[in-house]
Order: structure tokens, then sequence, then C-alpha cells
């Protein structure tokens, strides 16, 4: 077969230059010598991503196929015999019409040297490169390669046929009829999934070519596929695709695990389901959540995985983070010996073509129905959100959220306010119901957070230091965009030591979101955690706790309060030591999307850091919260009191300074700072201002409920002064169940 270039012509049937689902129409004109007779198959991938869009088949009944067979040397051509006529499309409209319609036409007529196609897809056209494969079943698969502009016209650029054993002839004479492909022809960022999985077909046709030619009597091995990692974007569980994967590249006999089965603490025989891996046989193994191979317990399976492999038993897959994988073979370097240069694949985020199609998808699942022009606003906004990294990072439970708050929500609100017009049944989705705002304002600019930020009273080191790490950060994303080489940075991890009071917890909140503005946290809300909620009390139970905290701290800021309670000096068996090392994988993954910030008093940070120094390392960044002054003490007191426009009289701002400096003169170490200030405020002045304005017999004013007197601050402080208020210290380094 010559790669000749046929007449050929792709249309979106539905696009009006507005982005909605379509079906393509295919128009390809063969030379006339080129045999019709047979069946025929139509598939459609986006090329950057492999993604499958769709695919139509077509099979003449016998008498139709010897018609075709008697025009192909026939020159007569006005003698065409259409095999089906295409039936009159409904109006755009009318949705039900339309479906039904979908469903009687058929998809595929064949002239003599002509073949048409509908070819129905789920998918939303973006404008990108796509190919069309037609594959001429048990004869040759031509290539189509077509863009769609930003018009959203289609632009066909090249076409060829394909050998077999290529990418292409995988694609269009095997993997099309697979049910199982189908979870991984559409994974988001699942590209590189896809071509290992290509790839496997290839090398067997490769060995059927092989095994036609003799080639066991040349002294050639099999080639095999061998062990393999994927490499997620952080620790989840084995989802649809990956499993499918695993079956599927290994064999339907492999074995899946999540690894912490193997290990069983509170178990009298920790090991007993480590003989599992005695009775697999030959079977190949998939094991996930590797982490437990760090933990306690992990070097006995690692040693038993090490041993079968030595033996041959198995070919062996692993799920596991960069890095995961990169402190496995810290611990066990033998076991890297196991994977040759290339076993890796990996997950990728979501592609903004991707992330369009999940989207609908999601549509589809809440069966609304959207307009052509609620659909065209849904895309372009998606597309504009996604180009300013706000949806970069999204996942599929993200985009249920927005569905169902972002669009079902007002859409039930519209129809509901129709109730006296009568709801109509099939309404659609119209633009008005799409809150456009979500999508395109997640959340704060880095440079309103850096205000907020500036606008706190004090902490003038901090400021400066946060600033100057967040233009760090831009600049390398510049050079990054400006396609120049930057060294890879590391973690973003951070140490905030001061007093209680001080601010941290609340520059934690700001510094999460300028690390979501920059696209290093999906997410940038805090979790805040502390030695009570992360160590247990029997064994096990501190890494069950640190597993649920680690999967609820994905995307944001993990702020371990007072971290130095996790780590005895005395060299005793604590159970802080086992959440030390369940948080050391994502301390040194250098894009973990979560920031994990240790806080705590100064000295003992600092005892810390000295009594491990493999966690030094793993935080870039130390951040000293100083105690605040008088000035400042008061400045935070005035504005407390000027959000809720309570005013102070002479007297009282008098008083008030007065004794926040007699504080600040004999404060001591566990000062609350701010906190103390709060409290004087909140449960001193307020609730004396109620007792004497509850006193009085005359009718109070507007002003009167303002204004702040001396005898108010007074009763305040002799409740609240040093002597009768001191936060007390929390435990110190050492065990505490």
């Amino acid at each position: 077969m010559t790669n000749s270039t046929y007449p050929v012509s792709i249309e979106l049937l539905q696009n009006a230059r507005t982005y909605v689902k379509s079906d393509i129409a295919v128009t390809l004109t063969l030379e006339r010598r080129v045999n019709h007779q047979g069946e025929y198959d139509f598939s459609v991938f986006h090329a950057d991503s492999l993604y499958f869009i769709g695919t139509t088949a077509y099979q003449p009944d016998p008498e139709q196929a010897a018609k075709i067979a008697s025009f192909v040397d026939d020159d007569d051509d006005d003698d065409d015999d259409y095999i089906f006529n295409d039936l009159i499309r409904g109006e755009l409209g009318n949705m039900i019409a339309k479906e039904e319609e979908q469903k009687a036409r058929q998809r595929v007529k064949v002239t003599r040297n002509e073949i048409s196609a509908y070819v129905p897809t789920k998918s939303v056209w973006l404008p990108g490169d796509y190919f069309l494969l037609v594959h001429k079943k048990d004869d040759w698969v031509l290539k189509i390669e077509f863009q769609i502009d930003d018009q959203l016209v289609v632009w066909p650029t090249d076409q060829y046929f394909c050998n077999r054993g290529s990418l292409e002839h995988e694609l269009a004479s095997k993997l099309v009829y697979r049910e199982e492909w189908m979870p991984i022809a559409t994974c988001p960022g699942g590209k590189e999934l896809r071509q290992r999985y290509i790839k496997k077909e290839q090398l067997e046709t490769l060995n059927e070519v092989r095994a036609q030619g003799g080639y066991k009597r040349m002294g050639f091995p099999r080639t095999r596929v061998g062990n393999q990692i994927i490499v997620c974007q952080g620790p989840k569980d084995l989802t649809q695709p990956i499993e499918v994967y695993a079956r599927q590249i290994m064999g339907k006999g492999v074995r899946i695990y999540d690894t912490a089965r193997f290990y069983n603490p509170a178990s009298n025989n920790p090991y007993e389901d480590l003989s599992d891996l005695d009775a697999l046989g030959a079977s190949d193994l998939c094991l996930h959540n590797i982490g437990t191979l760090m933990n306690t317990g992990g070097k006995v399976i690692t040693a038993k995985i090490e041993e079968k492999l030595r033996e041959g038993m198995y070919n062996l897959l692993l799920l596991a983070t960069e890095q995961e994988l990169e402190q496995l073979f810290e611990v066990s370097p033998s076991m890297k010996d196991f994977f040759l240069e290339g076993s890796r694949v990996k997950l990728h985020d979501a592609s903004c073509f991707e992330l369009v199609q999940q989207l609908f998808g999601q549509i589809d699942k809440q069966e609304h129905r959207l307009s052509p022009l609620a659909s065209d606003l849904l895309v372009r906004t998606l597309i504009t959100a996604y180009e300013r990294g706000n949806t970069k990072r999204w996942t599929g439970s993200d985009l249920k959220r927005y569905v169902l708050e972002g669009i079902s929500l007002p859409f039930a609100e519209r129809l509901l306010q129709q109730q006296d017009e009568g709801m109509p049944v099939m309404e659609m989705v119209k633009p008005e119901d799409i809150d456009t705002e979500r999508l395109l304002t997640p959340g704060q600019t880095g440079d309103e957070v850096l205000a907020r930020l500036n606008e706190m009273v004090g902490l003038t080191d901090v400021k400066q230091s946060i600033t100057t790490m967040t233009n760090r950060m831009r600049f390398y994303a510049e050079r990054r965009r400006l396609g120049l080489h930057t060294s890879d940075e590391a973690p973003h991890h951070a140490i905030f030591t001061g007093n209680p009071g001080t601010g941290k917890t609340t520059v934690a909140r700001l510094l999460g979101k300028i690390y979501h503005s920059l696209g290093l946290l999906s997410k940038g809300d805090v979790v805040c955690v502390d030695r009570q909620r992360m160590v247990g009390r029997y064994i096990g139970e501190t890494e069950e706790n640190m597993k649920q905290i680690l999967t609820e701290a994905r995307g944001n800021v993990l702020f371990v309060d007072e971290a130095y309670t996790l780590y005895s000096s005395d060299g005793s068996n604590d159970f802080g030591r086992h959440a030390l090392n369940s948080l050391l994988p994502v301390l040194a993954q250098k894009n973990s999307d979560v920031l994990i910030i240790f806080a705590g008093y100064e000295k003992e940070m600092d005892a810390l850091m000295s009594m491990n120094p493999g966690l030094l390392g793993r935080f870039p960044y130390k951040f000293r919260f100083a105690d605040y002054n008088a000035d400042e003490l008061m400045q935070i007191a005035k504005v407390q009191l000027e959000r809720d426009e309570y005013v102070l009289t002479p007297e009282a701002a008098d008083r008030l300074k007065k004794a926040i400096r007699d504080t600040v003169s004999h404060r001591t170490r566990n000062f609350a700072n701010a906190r103390w200030v709060e409290q004087l405020v909140q449960n001193g002045i307020l609730p004396a201002m109620a007792d004497r304005l509850a006193a009085s017999k005359t009718a109070a004013s507007r002003e009167a409920y303002q204004l702040i007197e001396r005898q108010d601050v007074e009763a305040a402080y002799q409740r609240f002064s040093m002597g009768a208020q001191e936060l007390s210290r929390r435990v110190s380094i050492g065990f505490c169940a």
C-alpha cells in the first residue's frame, strides 16, 4: 500500500464556532484500485495525550459487500450505490429527538471509492492536534492527522498508511476493541501509562512476527515487559485505570496488594500474612502504599520481596511517589537493581483537554443538559482558569464539587423561581446558571495575600523574608516559562519559632494562600495538629493516625504545633519517633503538594534539629517570630476594638496603654502576646462594659454602647494582669500518650 495522499474532509457537526460536544463527519476518497470490501473502523485520538475520543464501525452484509466489490473497477462515477442513507437530523435544540436520531442513523456509508462516516464522541473539542485512524480490518490502517484552530475549524495536515507493529496500528487493530482498554485510554494525566500499554502490545506483535520467522531456532529470547514502577503525584490507593493497567500489562493472574497487609503490629505474629508471597508461585505482584516498607517491620518485607525477585518467581510493579522511591532505594539499595532504566511510568496532572472532558463527564453524571451557549461559556472559562493556574491540579473530586456548587445549585435556584410560570421539564442549563467566578477567582492572588501580611502589626523580619521567598519562587517560575534552564528547587517546608500569640498560625494561613497562588499547593488551607492527635497509645496506632493526617493535609499546609514534643532526647522508644518517620517521606519530596510547618519555642526547636540532623535539611526556611513590644500590642488592641466599632475614651486609652506596658515589663517566657491582648479585650474589657451598662438605671444611647470607659479597662486588667493570667506551658519533650 503506497502512502498516496487521498482527498479527505473532516468537520465538527455542531460547533457553530462554540465549544460544545460534537460528533465529527469524515469523507475519504480512496484510489479506485483500493478494494472496499470488508469491515471498517474509525477511531479518533487527541494527539498530545493519546486520549481516546470516539470510534465507530461498519460491517456490510454479504450482499452489500458483493455490490461494493463489483464497483471497484467500474469507471461510471455516476452509479454510486449508497449502502445506507444518512437520516435527516433533528433541530439542535430538541435534545430528545437528537438522541433518538443518533441511535437510529447508521454511522458509515460506502460508494465505489468513497467512505463517509459519522464518529460519535462524548468530547468537547478544543484547539489542538488530533488524529483519525481508518482501519480496514485484516488489511491496512490509514492515519489522518488534523488540527482544530482557535475558530474551531478543522484542517487536515497529513495522512499515511501505518506499518504493522506501529503505535497507530496497535491502537486501531487491537485496543479499540477491548473494553478493559477504555479506563486507561481516558485516564487523566495517563499519557505515559497509555504509551507503555501500547508498547507492550507492540512487543507482543514483534514476538508474533519473530515466532513466524522461527526466532527460537536463531536463539533470540522472547521479549518481556519486566518490572515496572508507576510514579504518582501523592500517596493514594490503587485507582481503576492503574489496576486495569496492572492486570493487562502483567497478566490477569497478577496479585495486587496494599503493602501494609504484610505487617500487622497488633498481631502476635506481625508477619503472618507475609507467607502469602511464598504462595504466589509464578504469579506477578503489584504493590501500593509502599511507605509501609520504610516503617517498622518494612525491612523484613523488603527482604522477602527481594528474595522472590532473585529467584525469578515473578515480575513486580510498584505504585509510589518519587520521594517514596528515593527513600526505598536509600534503605534498600539492592532493590533498585531489579528495575531497568526506563522502567518508570509517571502519572501527571490532567491537561486542559483532559480536564474539560472530566468536567463534562461529571455534568453527565448529574444528568444536566447544557445549552450551546452555556457549554461554550463553561469551556472558555475553564481554559482561562487553567492558564492562570487555578485548576491545573484539580482532581475528579474538585470537579464534582464545582458541578454541584457552581452549576447544579444555581440551576435549581433559577427553576424554583420559575414555579409560577411552570417549570419546564426539559429545561437546559443556561449561561446565567454557570458560576464562572468560582473558576476564575478561587482564591486571593499572591499580591493580595502579601498585602494582608504586611497589614499585620509587627513581624518586620518575617514579612521581609516571606516577600523575598515569594519573589524567588516567581523568578524561577518565569524562567521556566521562558524556557530557561532552572535547577530543581528544594522542598519549601518551614520552621516557625517564637512564643505563644506571636502570629505563627495566622502567618501559616497566609503562607498557604501564597503557595496556592504560586501553584505549589492545590488547595492552600491549614490543617493544625499536635502530639496528642499524631501519637497513638498502642503499637500501630501512630502510623494509622499519620496516614489519616497526611491524607487530610494533601494540597494544604500541615501545621505541627510544638513539634519538639515528638522527639525524646533520652533515646526511649517513644511513639513520637514513628510520627516523625511518617513525615520524612513527604518532607523529602520536591513536589509533594503539602507544606509542612514545624512550630514551637525557639530553644526547643533548635534542640529538635540538633538531635535530628536529618531533619534540618528538610526545612530550608526558618522564620523567627519575635515578641510584640508594648506599642505593637496597643495597636493590636485598637485594631480589634475598631473592627467592631468600639471607641476608647482618652482616659481609657491611657489606662490600657499603661496596663500593657506594665504587663510587658513583667512578662515571662510563656506570655501569650497578641493572644493575651485578645483575651483582655474580649473576656475582660467588653464584659466589664456590659456589667456597667446593665447597672445603669438610665436608658443608654447608641454612643454608650460604643464608648469604653477607664473603669472598664481597670476591671479587665485586675482580672488579666500577669499575676492573674499566664498561659501555662504544655507538655515538654518526652513521651505523653
